[in-house]
């Protein structure tokens, strides 16, 4: 299974620990993890379409406060062109107003909020 893991910094100079914390566990437990990252100073279609060209089986995104439109925005993107990816949402932003969230994410399967991030 192909997996990436991405994530909008506030700067290339303050990386999110997150996606490369995941990364790490899911070499350990066998299953490889590409991390791309991106910055909030650059449109949301530039980490988008990196995701797109990886051609992942699944995606995970860290949303926080200072990238969620982005990263939002780049799950439209990602849902258009690859339908069968399984997106995963996770990290404060995500559960912090599930009403909210759940009417932005009512085009997927399945939603579920949990505490923690990805």
């Amino acid at each position: 299974m192909q997996l990436v893991l991405a994530v909008y910094n506030s700067k290339y100079i303050h990386s999110s620990l997150a996606p490369w914390c995941l990364a790490a566990a899911c070499e350990a437990a066998g299953q490889p993890a590409q991390v791309l990252e991106g910055t909030i100073n650059q449109p949301p279609a530039a980490l988008a379409q990196r995701v797109i060209e990886a051609k992942p089986d699944a995606v995970g995104f860290s949303v926080y406060i200072w990238n969620r439109r982005h990263t939002f925005e780049a799950v439209r993107l990602v849902r258009r062109a690859l339908p069968r990816c399984v997106i995963l949402l996770g990290g404060p932003e995500v559960s912090h107003n599930p009403a909210e969230a759940s009417i932005f994410l009512a085009d997927f399967c399945t939603i579920s909020f949990f505490s923690g991030k990805i």
